[in-house]
């Protein structure tokens, strides 16, 4: 890619560290890191961009925007000859009512500007096999990225789990419905830990906010050497150096519940930065004792 890209930040950081050719230019995103599509175009014109990238739901934050929002935003972005990159990897988790997806032969023939990427890796929980799909109408675009590619792109198993993955349709959307409805009652539960802001998602991830007073550097490395539970802690993350974050998986109920004993067990003892008073107590996480 080439010129200016609109990009929402905080974001997977493995796009914008691979646009050699082009600019970066920050979408604005709101206090709770959403956005939307009067954002979005308000970037590309002041800016002359000349493409969008969209992950939706977006990660870390779990921003998702509708079917609806991204049809009208197609629209303007075709008047403007501005090219719409979306990824939506994760949003197979989104809510069934929410749930949909651009790699459908009618959107793709009727927007030139849209090129959609799909990693199944993610929605189907198999990262070893590395498989992904790119959808665009325009055939030079997608021959000229063929090109690029391995000659021997995927090996023999990948092969033989997208010639078998199609069988399970009903399993597959039974589990992403599972999934939804555990976010929510995972993310009730998380909102009751009163250093904790729970950021609203449509991924199989939520974001979380730590008071500022504590780290979550420590946080994470506590959870992974006394539990063996893995969160993402995200100082490094561009767009949000200006406070403590993690994101955390949604996972199955009693792997989840798991993590909240952990929490409630090290909340109020982990290594907490230099200005905090470390005579705590539980009461003050708004945690029973019990």
């Amino acid at each position: 890619l080439e010129g200016n890209i609109a990009v929402p930040r905080p974001t997977f950081n493995e796009y914008p560290e691979r646009f050699n050719n082009a600019k970066v230019i920050d979408v604005p995103v709101n206090e709770d890191f959403s956005y939307g599509v009067k954002e979005i175009l308000k970037t590309i014109k002041e800016n002359d961009c000349k493409s969008v990238l969209l992950i939706n739901p977006d990660n870390p934050s779990g921003n998702f925007i509708s079917k609806e929002d991204v049809i009208s935003l197609l629209d303007e972005l075709k008047n403007l000859n501005v090219t719409l990159y979306f990824d939506e990897s994760f949003i197979d988790f989104a809510e069934s009512e929410k749930r949909y997806t651009l790699i459908n032969q009618d959107i793709l023939e009727k927007y030139d500007n849209l090129v959609v990427i799909k990693s199944i890796s993610k929605s189907y929980g198999i990262p070893a096999l590395r498989l992904g799909v790119l959808a665009c109408s325009k055939k030079d675009y997608v021959h000229s990225i063929q090109k690029k590619m391995a000659i021997w792109n995927i090996n023999s198993f990948a092969e033989n789990f997208l010639q078998i993955f199609d069988k399970y349709k009903k399993q597959y959307s039974l589990a992403c419905d599972l999934i939804a409805q555990e976010r929510s009652r995972f993310a009730d539960e998380l909102k009751k830990f009163s250093v904790l802001k729970v950021y609203p998602s449509q991924a199989n991830f939520i974001l979380c906010k730590l008071d500022d007073k504590y780290s979550a550097k420590a946080l994470a490395e506590t959870l992974i050497e006394k539990y063996n539970i893995f969160i993402k802690e995200l100082s490094t993350k561009k767009g949000l150096e200006d406070g403590q974050f993690i994101r955390i998986a949604v996972r199955g109920t009693e792997d989840n519940d798991k993590l909240l004993v952990a929490l409630k067990n090290e909340l109020n003892s982990i290594k907490t930065l230099d200005k905090v008073n470390s005579d705590v107590t539980l009461s003050e996480f708004g945690v029973s004792q019990k």
